[in-house]
């Protein structure tokens, strides 16, 4: 690992002989996209690549994640609030949900793993204000405290590159507050045309090694060390914090269907679940959340935390279609689709196979 400030780089072997091939244009793909990213509410900046840079190492293409620290309640509610003023409102409904607080303490506090999926509105700034409020809420109802357990926020490539509110490199802000950052490069249409499928393979794969064994491949063909029953046994109960979609949820404002001759509310559609997506969740419990922070007061969806994890990656889609029903309106409804080609048919993007 390579210190970096407060956080330290998680750094896989197997990646580092690729960066003098594909680091540049990786960070291109992702830089050109900031560029032109058209939603100032984000608060997004571009940060220029500097991989090489004390305390950018975060920016390197072999760099699968950040080791922070866990952030308390008082702090959480600094940096959070700093980024999102409506914070407080999101910590209370959490806090009014004293069933699934003390369910969760209990089953963090036994060692445990569980997942926390929401949409990906507004990108990680929506998913880093929903688990967020969730730990504030636990912290301050319940036993658990930041030290007693892991907190690890999965999060795409495109943020290596971003200040966030002009305030500092969003990776450095994340390793503030989650114990844990990983890098992903999702399948999202800004980068699928771009990023060579085999590459985002081999990145998501080393990555996602790392968040289920806590091990760095050194070798292609390494699996899992053996573990002794002592080891076997997690010392931390952890939550791993996810958006669901495979890429930016994309709203279509009202309009009239000339093929079906009826008028189509405004509706917010949720991209796929990314095949390592569904894989994790699918292996633990995981809490579904829909988190809509476009109005003066957020709008807010929390389900139970289920006793087992899904079965398959359908029971896995049936997670994101509770959300996206969850959170439809009247006026604004939410549509999850489980299929690439839908998801660009019904939002006019272009497909291409995976």
């Amino acid at each position: 690992m390579i210190e970096t400030s407060s956080t330290r780089a998680i750094i896989s072997p197997l990646l580092t002989p690729l960066r003098d091939v594909h680091e540049q244009n990786v960070a291109n793909a992702f830089c050109d996209n900031i560029s032109n990213h058209n939603d100032p509410k984000d608060g997004f900046t571009l940060l220029r690549h500097q991989p090489d840079a004390p305390g950018y190492e975060f920016q390197r293409l072999d760099c699968i994640g950040l080791s922070g620290n866990n952030a308390s309640a008082e702090d959480l509610r600094k940096l959070a609030g700093f980024v999102y003023p409506e914070f407080e409102q999101v910590v209370d409904r959490f806090a009014k949900r004293k069933d699934l607080l003390n369910h969760a303490a209990s089953w963090l506090l036994s060692g445990n793993e569980m997942g926390f999926l929401t949409d990906h509105y507004k990108s990680v700034t929506g998913v880093a204000v929903a688990g967020g409020s969730f730990l504030c809420a636990l912290y301050e109802n319940t036993p658990v405290t930041p030290g007693d357990i892991d907190t690890n926020i999965i999060v795409s490539f495109f943020i290596k590159y971003t200040n966030l509110q002009g305030f500092k490199p969003t990776p450095i802000i994340l390793g503030e507050i989650f114990s844990q950052t990983t890098f992903t490069t999702p399948p999202s249409p800004s980068t699928r045309f771009v990023i060579p499928t085999e590459l985002r393979h081999e990145i998501n794969t080393e990555s996602v090694y790392y968040l289920k064994t806590g091990q760095i491949r050194e070798r292609i063909d390494e699996t899992q060390q053996d573990e002794s029953p002592a080891d076997s046994i997690r010392k931390k109960g952890r939550v791993v914090i996810l958006a669901g979609s495979g890429g930016r949820d994309i709203t279509v404002d009202t309009h009239f269907d000339r093929e079906r001759h009826l008028y189509i509310p405004r509706t917010t559609h949720l991209g796929p679940l990314a095949f390592g997506t569904a894989d994790i969740i699918s292996s633990t419990p995981t809490l579904e959340v829909g988190l809509d922070m476009s109005g003066r007061r957020p709008k807010t969806f929390i389900r139970e935390l289920p006793p087992r994890a899904p079965e398959n990656s359908f029971s896995a889609d049936s997670l994101m279609q509770s959300i996206a029903h969850g959170m439809s309106t009247p006026t604004h409804r939410r549509q999850y689709h489980p299929s690439r080609k839908s998801f660009d048919k019904a939002t006019g993007k272009p497909t291409a196979a995976e």
